[in-house]
């Protein structure tokens, strides 16, 4: 078993060796075509992970400036062996109105576990030792159980960890090598929350969901070998891995359906595939969690929206022919080229 900051650290020199070999024009036999071919797959879509030269998407959501790399992981001691050994968490905090989510989060508390890779993400409106206390049951549940934690001077993940009685150690804060597995945690998933909101047509407001999104797309995503989901719940997810922002018809509960389905007409709803739903301890009961395409009708979709209007249904049955349809894509794109 190949434990996660050894992943993240060969996933960061695929990207390089990638970059590098682009610059290059591509001098190896195959290459350009290979990497064309995995910029359309539908795995692809779903994480968009590694970084693809020739996927729009990634080079829009995950450029950055160019600069040294961040190595090392030396600090957190030997290599954990199963789940819980040992986690590593972090916050994303936006303090500029300009970045809150639609319903005014500001904070994600992000945690990864190292033997493992499982990755969850959580957002919220504010950072808070009882807020980061919520997310670590959510991730725990109560069939596990997390023996260590390490993090940066936080506060609140100190105050949340005593809570929950997990042993804690610390790096420096303001010095991201000390906790360069959160870090670049953190990282890949604004890059992919860019990257999949890009490719769903929908305003950077909506990141809370794309980053939900793009944690449970990589806990059961076999770029990482054996996939975290399996690895923790020594099973493999059984239910449907669909692109963010894709069209599919879904199947309301009998009371929408009866107020808002007419009798005569099919009974699924088109709408765009938001993820899945989680109970605590990240485990999956079958639900899936959809946007209703009609509730878009009249939202701005530009980069400055505050705002979406669109409410986040669950439903068990949903209907997807397979088709990489973006259906809020080309709207969205109207409002970012378009001058006022």
């Amino acid at each position: 078993m190949v434990a996660y900051d050894e992943i993240i650290e060969e996933a960061a020199k695929q990207e390089d060796d990638l970059e590098e070999e682009h610059e290059k024009e591509f001098k190896h036999p195959g290459s350009k075509e290979r990497l064309m071919e995995e910029a359309n797959s539908v795995e692809h879509q779903i994480t968009h992970f590694p970084k693809n030269p020739y996927c729009m998407s990634c080079q829009l959501g995950k450029i950055q400036q160019v600069k040294g790399k961040l190595k090392g992981s030396h600090h957190f001691g030997p290599r954990p062996e199963v789940f819980g050994d040992q986690v590593t968490a972090d916050h994303i905090v936006k303090t500029n109105e300009y970045h809150f989510g639609s319903n005014d989060e500001r904070v994600a508390l992000v945690i990864v576990d190292r033997a493992t890779g499982f990755l969850g993400g959580y957002p919220s409106e504010s950072k808070t030792g009882e807020q980061t206390e919520m997310a670590f049951k959510h991730y725990q549940g109560i069939k596990q159980k997390i023996q260590y934690i390490w993090s940066d001077n936080s506060p609140e993940i100190a105050y949340a960890s005593e809570e929950m009685r997990w042993t804690a150690g610390t790096g420096c804060p303001g010095l991201p090598k000390t906790n360069a597995i959160a870090e670049r945690t953190v990282r890949r998933l604004v890059e992919a929350a860019r990257s999949t909101l890009f490719m769903a047509g929908l305003p950077p407001c909506c990141w809370p969901w794309a980053l939900s999104y793009f944690c449970m797309a990589w806990n059961t995503s076999p770029h990482t070998g054996s996939p975290p989901w399996f690895q923790r719940h020594g099973q493999h997810f059984t239910g449907k891995r669909v692109p963010f922002g894709c069209l599919v018809d879904f199947l309301p509960s009998p009371a929408e359906a009866k107020r808002n389905v007419a009798f005569a007409a099919p009974k699924a709803i088109p709408a765009i595939f938001l993820g899945w739903k989680l109970n605590p301890g990240c485990e999956w009961n079958g639900e899936y969690l959809f946007a209703v395409l009609d509730d878009f009708v009249g939202e701005s979709l530009s980069c400055d929206t505050r705002r979406i209007g669109a409410q986040i249904r669950t439903s068990r049955t949903f209907v997807w022919d397979g088709v990489l349809n973006f259906p809020l894509k080309q709207l969205s794109l109207i409002h970012i080229l378009t001058l006022p």
